[in-house]
């Protein structure tokens, strides 16, 4: 009966496709199983001594499997670690290793037993939902006509700057940036163009605006742009710059493209991340109704 059951069980490891281990505390030598031995691409019996088990570790996982090992005996707990194995061979694999510290009788731990399972193609298909999470949510965020952030990706950078600012209370500064007489341009050349207008706005942003500042396109023809640890100067200039880089880079079929751009001040006093955004819209609104391609900005209080 026992040896049906240890016959049984070594085919559940095997299928399993697992290794096992045993080390004796103190001792140089590490006991592994066959199956444990092909998983670091040595053959069957081949010795593995304690300090060579870790050579076959990649570099940056060493560290962290020994501290592991050094809690498992030290408080007497089990560890479960992911790592990667370097063979031989130069092939590369990962592998989870689960062990168990087993006491004298004295209370000492004297050995540590376990097993590893070869788990890379888990570890793949991890990296590809990985990638794949990331892309959806670097699209979720994305204009797809522009490239530019979108709306949804505008408002998580101004919460997080909002929150910032909070704490440092280092204003920003934001620019409401709105095309002048956009429907004439759609009605007049058809949406292919206007397309063509939106992107060509698009580069002239990310010619003209800094590195650290951000400009996502906020709906329709219009643009928010954030300008971080900016005062309303510094900002002004910044959006004549802009103004000016737009009616300076007419579209070849719609011809001269201007601007209309509202500038306000985010305020450590505000109580809501949006009071700037709506005066730099109320200020654009100014703009607009002062004869448009000028830049004008919110009272500052």
């Amino acid at each position: 009966m026992f040896r049906e059951s240890a016959f049984s069980l070594k085919l559940a490891i095997e299928g399993a496709r697992l290794g096992t281990w045993h080390w004796t505390v103190n001792a140089e030598e590490i006991r592994m199983s066959d199956s444990c031995l092909s998983l670091f691409g040595l053959r069957p019996g081949t010795p593995m001594t304690y300090d060579n088990f870790f050579s076959y570790l990649h570099p940056h996982d060493r560290q962290r499997v020994r501290q592991a090992i050094s809690r498992s005996i030290e408080e007497k707990v089990d560890y479960n670690e992911d790592y990667r194995v370097i063979r031989p061979d130069g092939t590369q694999r990962w592998v989870n290793a689960i062990g168990r510290p087993f006491c004298s009788a004295n209370g000492a731990v004297e050995r540590l037993e376990g097993i590893v399972q070869d788990i890379t193609d888990r570890r793949a298909m991890e990296e590809q939902i990985r990638q794949s999470n990331g892309e959806l949510h670097r699209l979720a965020r994305t204009d797809a006509l522009t490239g530019l952030p979108n709306r949804l990706a505008a408002n998580e950078r101004f919460h997080l700057e909002f929150v910032g600012m909070k704490r440092s209370r280092k204003a920003y500064a934001v620019m409401m940036v709105d095309i002048d007489c956009f429907k004439r341009v759609n009605d007049t050349h058809g949406h292919a163009v206007g397309d063509q207008v939106l992107q060509n706005l698009a580069r002239t942003l990310q010619r003209t605006l800094r590195e650290s500042d951000f400009a996502a396109r906020f709906g329709g023809e219009e643009f928010l742009v954030l300008l971080p640890a900016t005062d309303l100067p510094a900002a002004l200039q910044v959006a004549e710059k802009l103004r000016h880089a737009v009616e300076s880079s007419p579209d070849p079929v719609a011809g001269r493209t201007t601007v209309s751009i509202g500038v306000a001040m985010a305020d450590p006093e505000h109580a809501k991340e949006g009071e700037a955004i709506r005066q730099a819209d109320d200020a654009l609104y100014q703009a607009k109704r002062g004869g448009r391609n000028q830049v004008r900005s919110a009272p500052v209080a």
